[in-house]
């Protein structure tokens, strides 16, 4: 299990909002790009799918060095 540690106090962080369905708040955090070296893709439908996403997102962020894989775990809709 992974822990991103920031230095941002509520009061000190930037609340940014994307407009979907609803508003969703959420702040920027910075951190190196050798930070992250595995992502699990959890349970869900069209796995696969899921993960090429978060593949194509690592890319674009020049996270090179990370792997991606799903989860053993079963789905159950």
């Amino acid at each position: 299990m992974a822990r991103v540690d920031h230095q941002h106090r509520r009061s000190d962080a930037e609340v940014s909002t994307r407009r979907h369905a609803r508003v969703i708040p959420y702040v920027d955090i910075t951190f190196p790009v050798n930070a992250i070296r595995e992502v699990i893709v959890g349970p869900g439908p069209h796995k696969e799918l899921r993960k090429q996403a978060v593949e194509q997102l690592l890319a674009e962020n020049k996270y090179t060095d990370t792997t991606v894989r799903t989860s053993a775990v079963p789905y159950r809709p």
